[in-house]
């Protein structure tokens, strides 16, 4: 038996147990009856996080989402490091780097090269050619002071652009220990490998004192859950009223200050936004309502039933787009995730006259549209049809059916695939 197998299904249902379970067996295999550190026992249990986190989910690099969270976590932390010692070296560093221009050759002959990397040649070229202007003896009094005080301004953002170049290339280095982090195959061997290469980036220097809040807040907790106490825990209170859309932690779980645990909603209208392309303008006047759908669930939601209403619509599309934007508002009713993306079927005034079927009777091949017609009570035909206007639950048919046809509505897809057997299980409706 492999203890640390686990399948996907297990891994996203069940995750908080078996890690506990792989906690205990870990610390009775290197500690025997010793009771852990809270140190040992954070170390192991983030560990095990990303070790099946890098088996479920191989990191490839950051989004550029998670770049620029980086790069300002690291930037308050070296700003905060600063002393005066290490701000003079760094000016002595770039006076040295203006009056050289030879440090630079290299640089500029890279194929590739960072926006920080390309902004310092720039303000260096610059500095030079306004300390030349400072020591011309042709120059005024007023334009060399002039030079010299945009050179101090100009050299203070190299101190802040070195920085950003310096914190750019401590992101590549996390990216790439993060990438040589791979787990291929889940076993003990496999995990005391990962552990080895892991443990020694979370406990080095520059991390200590990340590690020590960490410590302090895990220790908090399990005072707060400790047998010793009342046993409520540590009371957690909304700034807002509301109701909570999802929670964020388990139960167990270690967490620090700041962190979300909770998501909740106090909003009870939210908007709907559609945008429309500019040949569509003049149809914007007759919109009355939308219905939507989502990429979560096949669900098609009616603004009819959601107490939905139109709020407005564009004029004219905007600077930096060709689309005009449509706005309805509706009820929130906690299964419409605020800030997602939806297809949207906007809706105009009612036509007569139509031919029209459910969205569920159309069946599409190789770019052709077909239902099903009930020729006798046995029988089925094949019928291809022309589609018009589709407001997500009905489809316009412009073609190949006439009033009175019976159609196959509910199952035509099962009708599809059972046609080969000659087994046509019938499920039917006029239209």
């Amino acid at each position: 038996m492999n203890p640390f197998k686990v399948t996907k299904e297990e891994y996203d249902q069940n995750f908080g147990e078996k890690k506990n379970f792989l906690k205990s067996l870990i610390f009775l295999i290197y500690k025997g009856n010793e009771f852990p550190t809270k140190i040992e026992d954070m170390l192991i249990n983030q560990t095990i996080v990303e070790y099946y986190e890098a088996y479920f989910h191989p990191f490839t690099k950051f989004t550029e989402k998670e770049r620029e969270g980086l790069r300002q976590k690291l930037l308050v932390a070296s700003k905060m490091e600063e002393d005066y010692d290490k701000f003079s070296h760094s000016m002595e560093d770039i006076d040295a780097q203006i009056q050289d221009a030879e440090t630079d050759k290299q640089s500029e002959s890279k194929a590739l090269m960072l926006p920080t990397e390309a902004r310092r040649l720039k303000l260096l070229r610059q500095c030079r050619s306004l300390l030349a202007l400072a020591r011309d003896e042709a120059a005024s009094k007023g334009e060399k002071e002039r030079a010299l005080l945009i050179i101090e301004n100009y050299k203070k953002e190299l101190y802040n652009n070195s920085i950003l170049i310096k914190i750019d290339k401590q992101i590549d280095h996390i990216e790439e220990q993060k990438r040589r982090l791979k787990v291929t195959e889940l076993s003990f061997n496999s995990y005391y490998e990962f552990a080895l290469e892991r443990i020694p980036q979370i406990v080095s220097q520059k991390d200590f004192n990340q590690l020590k809040e960490n410590y302090e807040n895990a220790r908090i907790a399990y005072e707060a859950l400790s047998p010793s106490k009342d046993g409520k825990g540590v009371a957690v209170k909304s700034p807002i009223g509301g109701y909570v859309k999802s929670c964020l932690v388990k139960e167990g779980d270690y967490v620090t200050v700041g962190q979300p645990l909770l998501t909740v909603t106090q909003t009870r209208r939210l908007q709907l936004k559609a945008e429309v392309s500019e040949r569509y303008y003049a149809g914007l006047k007759s919109i009355v309502s939308a219905n939507f759908t989502t990429t979560y669930d096949d669900k098609v939601y009616r603004l009819d039933d959601l107490k939905g209403r139109l709020l407005s619509y564009g004029k004219s599309s905007g600077d930096a787009s060709y689309y005009i934007p449509v706005t309805f508002e509706f009820d929130n009713r906690g299964d419409v995730i605020p800030g997602s993306f939806v297809e949207v079927y906007l809706l105009s005034e009612e036509r007569q006259g139509v031919i029209s079927l459910p969205v569920s009777a159309i069946t599409e091949e190789q770019g052709l549209n077909f239902v099903y017609l009930q020729v006798d009570a046995e029988c089925y035909k094949k019928q291809e049809v022309k589609l018009g206007m589709n407001d997500g639950c009905r489809v316009e048919v412009l073609s190949g059916l006439k009033g009175g046809e019976k159609v196959v509505t509910v199952g035509a897809m099962h009708v599809k695939l059972a046609a080969a057997g000659n087994t046509i299980p019938g499920h039917t409706h006029n239209h």
